[in-house]
């Protein structure tokens, strides 16, 4: 793995606030930590999620996102609404691709980089817990 491919990992970890990064290719094992800033309170519902911490795993065929809290999985900001993101559509870090419903509040899962979505890996109203697969993206410029 090239210097370049590190540092871009770097950055994909720094645009998610998440701690850990680790990436295994061609038997080369990559893993990157970092402390997080202090946790900030959640968002009021309605907002976007700004203060929640936002979990994010790097893998080879593109990045997954992950839940951060324990609810239920929306594709829009409601159940029945029209969703925040399509696969295949190309999204600038901050854009909400989707929602977890979690005690009656909406918490919005925001792209931690310029990216495509690949693929949301739930159906809509499905429960999550910590660390749950949300979505696959492919960040900006990934042609591999």
């Amino acid at each position: 793995m090239d210097r370049e491919k590190v540092l871009k990992l770097v950055r994909m970890l720094k645009a998610s606030q998440a701690s850990d990064l680790e990436v295994e290719r061609d038997g080369l094992r990559v893993a990157i930590t970092r402390p997080l800033a202090e946790e900030r309170a959640e968002a009021p519902a309605g907002e976007q999620g700004e203060g929640a911490p936002r979990a994010v795993e790097a893998m080879v065929e593109g990045v997954l996102v992950n839940s951060h809290v324990v609810g239920f999985f929306r594709r829009g900001k409601a159940p029945g609404a029209d969703p925040l993101a399509e696969p295949g559509q190309r999204v600038p870090a901050g854009k909400p691709l989707c929602a977890v419903e979690a005690l009656s509040r909406w918490v919005l899962v925001e792209a931690p980089v310029d990216c495509e979505v690949v693929e949301f890996l739930l159906e809509d109203g499905a429960r999550t817990e910590y660390g749950t697969p949300l979505v696959r993206l492919r960040a900006a410029g990934d042609s591999e």
